[in-house]
């Protein structure tokens, strides 16, 4: 692909045609001014004398980023043909996060496979460049943190760093928050100066993340809400499904429910003396595993959404489960406010390294992608050791 904004005397004019037209009628108009066997752009007598008569203005048109043209050498056999159509102003936005996602996602065994997964996000795409747009041309504060995000991350992420050096370094394990609304006068002075310091680095820390997850969630929220909606209307004009919802979705969730059930049914009764003991592995089973499971039938129970509960469960759930970063950094916001509690919990903070290191982010997306096959090697191994 290569993109640029031709200032040549062709291009010029049909700048001078675009104006005032809407999109189809500028892709139609510049496809008319393309002669596809010589490649080059055919201008009329009237083109000539408009450009004439028009110089000077379609000059300071061409300074302005109104469109972009972009090139496509497309190989046909032994033939390689150009095609040229209009970029929208808004593709520069496309952040470089769902670029990514997009490369992690994409399979790059065949062509049909990039070119169908590329189809599928397309409407994504779309929608999130012209919401960055519009975002970043309606208030200068996100856009200053959209062009320098990347930079402000790596400066929040070393700060997490030397937050916890600072508590590996702390001799007492209370609480920081204690710092400054409790009495502490059985600690040190070295002590309680070590205790304000991680206490001002957590404030600045929570700060951080908390602006990082508002850029994100402003970003990615409304697009979601937009294209749920968009899929709803879709779905109930057009018929594009049969049923609005698919019970079978919880034919798995009740063979796991009766698993845990009687999983703990039985370690209870084998062993009672530990059973207050546990009470965590009990909770483990019934939050850990069966409520998320259930979250995730419910989803799968609901194609379209038909009512305001259905709509708000569905535009929460794909938010938190397609949008990783964006749940990463709630996640990490909620530890930056428990760790003023407990220290323990600024240090499960340095896992944000796994959203800067693009090499992390791709070994973490390929034990994902083969984790069925990963979980039956695990059983395997637990029925060979039994």
């Amino acid at each position: 692909l290569h993109f640029e904004l031709f200032p040549s005397l062709p291009f010029k004019v049909s700048l001078l045609r675009l104006m005032g037209t809407t999109q189809q009628q500028q892709s139609a108009l510049l496809i008319d001014g393309i002669d596809t066997k010589n490649e080059q752009v055919v201008l009329n007598d009237n083109d000539r004398d408009l450009h004439n008569e028009l110089d000077d203005e379609v000059k300071l048109i061409t300074k302005r980023p109104l469109i972009g043209i972009i090139e496509v050498n497309i190989g046909t056999g032994s033939r390689i043909k150009r095609t040229c159509f209009p970029l929208p102003l808004e593709a520069k936005y496309l952040t470089a996060k769902t670029k990514e996602a997009f490369a992690h996602k994409a399979r790059l065994l065949t062509t049909e496979q990039r070119v169908q997964h590329l189809f599928n996000e397309s409407d994504i795409f779309i929608a999130e460049m012209e919401w960055v747009r519009v975002l970043s041309e309606k208030s200068k504060t996100y856009n200053f943190v959209s062009r320098y995000f990347t930079v402000f991350k790596a400066v929040m992420y070393c700060l997490v760093v030397l937050l916890n050096l600072n508590v590996l370094m702390l001799h007492t394990t209370t609480a920081p928050i204690k710092a400054y609304f409790h009495d502490i006068s059985y600690l040190t002075t070295y002590e309680v100066a070590s205790l304000r310091i991680t206490f001002c680095l957590g404030v600045l820390n929570f700060f951080g993340y908390f602006v990082i997850m508002i850029y994100v969630a402003v970003t990615t929220v409304p697009i979601m809400i937009r294209e749920t909606d968009k899929r709803i209307r879709r779905c109930i004009l057009t018929y594009e499904v049969e049923q609005y919802t698919d019970i079978m979705a919880f034919q798995w969730w009740f063979v796991t429910l009766v698993f845990n059930v009687m999983f703990i049914l039985m370690h209870a009764i084998n062993f009672p003396e530990h059973f207050s003991k546990s009470i965590p592995l009990y909770a483990i089973l019934i939050f850990g595993i069966n409520l998320p499971w259930t979250l995730s039938c419910c989803r799968n129970y609901i194609v379209v959404p038909t009512s305001p509960i259905q709509r708000y469960f569905v535009i929460v759930y794909d938010t938190l489960v397609t949008k990783p970063f964006f749940r990463n950094h709630v996640i990490l916001q909620m530890l930056s406010i428990q760790g003023f509690q407990n220290t323990q919990y600024f240090t499960l903070m340095l896992f944000d390294i796994i959203n800067l290191s693009d090499r992390l982010a791709n070994i973490v997306q390929a034990l994902l992608f083969h984790r069925d096959s990963l979980a039956l090697v695990f059983y395997l191994l637990i029925a060979t050791a039994l």
